[in-house]
């Protein structure tokens, strides 16, 4: 992991702490963590790192979008998706980056995040294909999703409850981190998008791990990197 990344990555924790805070001071206070996010700055930083990694691999400054600014897209089953970073070669859509975090209320965040992820992709390939994107090569969308380890993450999580069928063996005697893991490998395995980051934050202990090499953030960059050499040369 970039020392840059992983400084990145524990900050983030900071700025939520800050942002919930911030709310308090205020006299608006969100049920939950959710204040230390309803703010939508936690995650900047890292999109600022990644943008400038694009720029590295020659996308042009003024052709990257991010912190909500033009970062929308048509969808099929929706008129339009807000995602985190949009890079462009010219008018053509080279990447759209979904950034994720989740830090708690783990059992209901990990159904929640495996249906957005799917349903995002999903609605932006539809898009794709019925040609309201690029006109040959296809975007690549890419999927980035950061884990908080504690003491929650880290324990077992409920028997999946399936009266009718067996669910998949993976699920079963597992952790919180290791359903997240297994939905990022499929995520990528299965091209739901072209490009997965997953890591895990421990900001008590000051720890980042990314617990599969192939979904490393060295190989996030490495996928994103080929498409943006497609682009290069058609121009």
């Amino acid at each position: 992991m970039r020392e840059d990344m992983r400084k990145a990555l524990l900050r983030s924790y900071d700025l939520r702490v800050e942002a919930g805070e911030i709310q308090i001071e205020r006299g608006v206070v969100d049920v939950g963590f959710r204040s230390q996010v309803t703010s939508g700055k936690h995650l900047d930083e890292i999109a600022a790192i990644i943008s400038e990694d694009l720029m590295s691999m020659g996308v042009s400054e003024d052709r990257i979008f991010y912190k909500n600014k033009d970062t929308e897209i048509p969808g099929w089953f929706r008129a339009t998706k807000q995602w985190d970073i949009l890079a462009f070669s010219d008018d053509q859509l080279i990447t759209a980056v979904e950034l994720k975090s989740i830090s708690s209320s783990f059992g209901n965040n990990l159904n929640n995040r495996t249906e957005e992820a799917v349903g995002e992709a999903i609605d932006a390939k539809f898009a794709s294909d019925r040609g309201l994107l690029n006109r040959v090569i296809p975007p690549l969308f890419a999927y980035a999703l950061i884990v908080r380890k504690n003491e929650e993450s880290s324990s077992l999580c409920k028997k999946p409850n399936s009266h009718h069928f067996q669910p998949n063996e993976a699920f079963m005697s597992a952790t919180y981190l290791d359903r997240f893991r297994i939905m990022c490998e499929r995520l990528r395995r299965e091209n739901i998008y072209g490009a997965v980051w997953f890591v895990v934050v421990d900001p008590d202990a000051g720890e980042v791990s990314e617990p599969v090499k192939e979904l490393s953030y060295e190989a996030f960059l490495k996928e994103i990197e080929g498409h943006v050499g497609a682009f290069a040369a058609t121009r």
